[in-house]
């Protein structure tokens, strides 16, 4: 409010997402493997910022280094919008994916396989850099339902301040419950990259991720912020609409067929 509202800068730096801040995201539901009955859900992908050569080695395409490209599930609730509290969506997170190393065929074919079981009303994806041909394909095969975003150093300032709303209002909520161990393991890692996320503002401009390098103290493990980019995406589903039923088959428009497209260029 301060730096949108009144042009007042923010002092110092800092951690964007205290403890108190934190605790704000826990939900009441459980996770669920795939879509249920009269639900909407969107996916949420931050693509990894190196591929994967081709023939590489298992053992190095798993480096805990290299980052990975993450993908959020959430169960999109528009009844809010009509709630005077609200008055926006609720943005449920319901499972995550996470691919590390996978050249780029292998990662379509699995998001395709994935949208067939979600069928979700939207696919937000990280069109930067190597996500811009990912996204190309995607839009082939799924059409308006793929919404593009690009990171530059202001439409990420507005990413975070969009994010820290949707967080501060209640509207993102973590599951409570899952009997999946890897769905435990991904929510820690979402919360210690928050943890470490640092911030400053510049000229208006939030500057903020968790900084190149840095390290878990407790592991040693080298921290990356994809599950946090990839949850902070939501925001890109603010003014879209969700009332129309969800596109089946019919709906899709079917282009060239990506994964042949990019078989054919190796």
């Amino acid at each position: 409010i301060k730096t949108q509202f009144f042009s007042e800068e923010l002092a110092g730096e800092g951690g964007l997402f205290p403890p108190e801040r934190i605790r704000q995201l826990q939900g009441s539901h459980t996770t669920h493997y795939a879509a249920e009955a009269g639900q909407q859900y969107a996916f949420l992908i931050d693509f990894a910022g190196c591929a994967a050569p081709s023939g590489a080695e298992n053992s190095s395409l798993a480096r805990p280094e290299r980052d990975a490209t993450a993908l959020t599930i959430v169960e999109v609730d528009t009844s809010t919008r009509a709630d005077a509290l609200y008055r926006a969506p609720i943005y449920r997170c319901v499972w995550r994916y996470e691919w590390r190393g996978t050249p780029h065929p292998t990662l379509l074919s699995a998001i395709h396989t994935l949208a067939q079981r979600w069928n979700p009303r939207y696919i937000v994806t990280d069109a930067t850099g190597l996500g811009g041909p990912l996204t190309s394909f995607l839009q082939q095969k799924y059409g308006e339902r793929v919404i593009p975003f690009v990171f530059t150093s202001r439409s990420k300032s507005r990413l975070g301040w969009d994010f820290l709303s949707v967080i501060d209002s209640g509207r993102w909520q973590e599951f409570a419950v899952s009997e999946d161990t890897y769905q435990l393991d991904y929510q820690a890692e979402f919360y210690r990259q928050m943890r470490f996320t640092a911030f400053r503002v510049e000229t208006g401009l939030l500057r903020w991720g968790v900084p190149d390098g840095t390290r878990d103290a407790d592991t040693g493990d080298i921290l990356h912020d994809d599950w946090l980019m990839s949850a902070a995406m939501c925001v890109c589903l603010e003014e879209r609409s969700f009332a129309s039923a969800l596109p089946d088959e019919g709906n899709i428009v079917m282009g060239a067929d990506p994964l042949r497209e990019m078989d054919e260029g190796f």
